[in-house]
């Protein structure tokens, strides 16, 4: 370092001088540009940590996907048949609803099991046959339009009406059809492939 100062022949305040000179330089450029990133390393060390346990995490779930997707088919499967469940009772609370609301006196529901609708499981239709008797032609009529407005999508699939044997009331079977959503699996087609 003397070398450097006797070759620019500096007097030995000017050498003070450029010491301090490079000491305040090394200061200010420590202060802008090594202080604020004081943290970074810990900030770096606790970010790559918190990688590594959510990679760890990760592959633990990657590696339970397989036991994890039977049990959720063995959840599903069962859940539609609660699902069928539900549909079949939803149907016969809304028409015992409607019957009580319009007078219309029934002598027997006979809720039907599921048909699914053309060649896919992507609705379920629920038939309700019910046999009704001594029942008003307007009670019935009003009954009906009932069914037809209802948000649940009835329809009325089979209507047989008669007069009663004192030939002032109608009775008769009317079968109700409601449809609604299957487990969306296609079946396989007649011919041996996917439809």
């Amino acid at each position: 370092m003397n070398s450097l100062f006797d070759n620019l022949n500096l007097r030995p305040g000017e050498r003070r001088l450029i010491v301090g000179v490079a000491i305040v330089t090394f200061i200010v450029l420590n202060f802008w540009f090594v202080w604020p990133h004081k943290d970074d390393w810990r900030a770096a060390t606790t970010e790559l940590n918190d990688a590594r346990d959510k990679l760890e995490e990760y592959q633990d779930t990657a590696g339970k996907l397989d036991s994890t997707s039977r049990e959720l088919s063995k959840v599903e499967s069962g859940g539609a048949a609660l699902i069928a469940k539900d549909e079949s009772v939803h149907l016969l609370r809304t028409i015992q609803t409607l019957t009580t609301r319009h007078k219309v006196t029934v002598s027997s529901y006979d809720p039907q099991t599921e048909n699914s609708v053309g060649t896919n499981d992507f609705f379920i239709e629920r038939t309700l046959p019910i046999r009704f008797n001594s029942t008003d032609d307007t009670n019935l009529v009003n009954f009906l339009v009932a069914v037809g407005s209802d948000e649940s999508l009835i329809r009325v699939r089979d209507l047989i009406i008669q007069a009663d044997r004192e030939r002032s009331k109608l009775e008769g079977r009317i079968a109700l059809v409601a449809s609604y959503r299957g487990s969306g699996k296609k079946k396989e087609s007649q011919f041996g492939g996917k439809p």
